[in-house]
């Protein structure tokens, strides 16, 4: 998984990526996501997980989500974002 590798060799791109994320669009999908379950739940899981410290409108989102969705958002066990 694209998100997985880019945790591991590329966290600070991933964070790039992450900066240019459009929070509106973004709050319905990964939702929606976390919702419905398979791969793209594991994927939103782990882009929550790298989001948690951000200190912006994506930070906010992931914190939002996680409350709403704690177990849903966790990461499945060894894919958690270093």
């Amino acid at each position: 998984m694209f998100v997985e590798v880019a945790i591991e060799a590329a966290p600070a791109s991933l964070q790039r990526m992450l900066s240019t994320v459009d929070v509106e669009k973004a709050e319905k999908g990964w939702k929606d996501s976390l919702e419905k379950g398979g791969p793209a739940r594991d994927t939103v899981a782990l882009l929550i997980d790298s989001s948690l410290s951000r200190e912006d409108a994506v930070g906010n989102l992931a914190r939002s989500l996680r409350k709403k969705l704690p177990k849903r958002s966790q990461p499945k066990s060894g894919k958690r974002s270093s």
